[in-house]
């Protein structure tokens, strides 16, 4: 069993960026720190360098995802981490696959059941997301996801960032969240339509308080495309979204957003941020 996906000449934007991590000691520690970092994908993003101001002592890939391991052992003044990325971002938005003809690549169905499934925090198979998901229904794929969408953004509210976990069930209960529920109940009720959807961690590579950032992409139309909740553009999105993870829970960061650290003091702290 296959089904279609498309590759097309998208519109590019050239980046250059460094994300860093601030570690401060509270006296002699030793600390090791597991990273996302960006990973070339096609369609979506073209890592042409990067550079680590304090070399790794691993990297490896898991799926699209690529990780870098740093070890600083027995220090005691504050160090900082700059990974000096220069990239490439493909547009991929709705109002793009609309308007473009895609030449048809195949892609094992085994790969679009990975993206049906209920997973934590995204409780595909929950009898009030389904029943929810049903009324959403449309008369085609791009009519589900527009009321899927436009009723995820008119139900529930913004409230900033939240730094508890929400599932999508939480966030359709108490209709207030941050880019997080968004996306995890967007795709919940996409994947209750039958839609393959996929969660994002990323970067939005523009001035705000919260470089981290969370979306969706939704497998509709032959392709996947872009979805941000958060933002309210439907169907047009700027061209400033870096992905680091398609993956809601992660294992290789002990279930952590974008790093993960490991040390035998609590007294470290552990800060990121990214320039552009």
């Amino acid at each position: 069993m296959f089904f279609l996906a498309f590759s097309f000449a998208l519109e590019s934007t050239n980046v250059n960026f460094d994300i860093e991590y601030e570690i401060k000691p509270a006296g002699n520690v030793s600390i090791t720190l597991t990273t996302l970092i960006p990973n070339t994908i096609t369609n979506r993003q073209t890592i042409q360098s990067i550079f680590y101001s304090v070399k790794p002592v691993r990297v490896f890939n898991n799926d699209n995802n690529r990780y870098v391991v740093f070890s600083l052992q027995n220090f005691e003044c504050k160090t900082n981490i700059v990974i000096s990325v220069k990239a490439l971002l493909y547009r991929a938005d709705l109002d793009t696959a609309i308007k473009h003809s895609y030449p048809v690549t195949l892609v094992e169905s085994s790969y679009r059941q990975r993206y049906l499934q209920a997973e934590k925090y995204i409780e595909a198979d929950d009898p009030l997301i389904i029943k929810t998901a049903r009324k959403l229904k449309g008369k085609t794929d791009l009519e589900t996801v527009s009321n899927i969408y436009s009723f995820v953004t008119k139900t529930v509210a913004y409230a900033g960032f939240i730094p508890e976990e929400m599932s999508a069930l939480e966030v359709l209960s108490k209709k207030k969240t941050d880019c997080d529920g968004f996306a995890s109940l967007f795709i919940a009720l996409c994947r209750a339509c039958e839609l393959p959807s996929k969660f994002i961690d990323g970067f939005t590579l523009y001035k705000t308080d919260y470089p981290t950032h969370a979306w969706a992409e939704c497998h509709v139309n032959n392709s996947w495309i872009r979805f941000d909740v958060t933002r309210r553009d439907l169907p047009i999105l700027l061209n400033y979204y870096l992905q680091v993870s398609d993956k809601r829970t992660d294992i290789a960061l002990n279930n952590w957003h974008y790093y993960f650290y490991k040390t035998r003091s609590n007294k470290v702290t552990v800060e990121l941020s990214v320039r552009f």
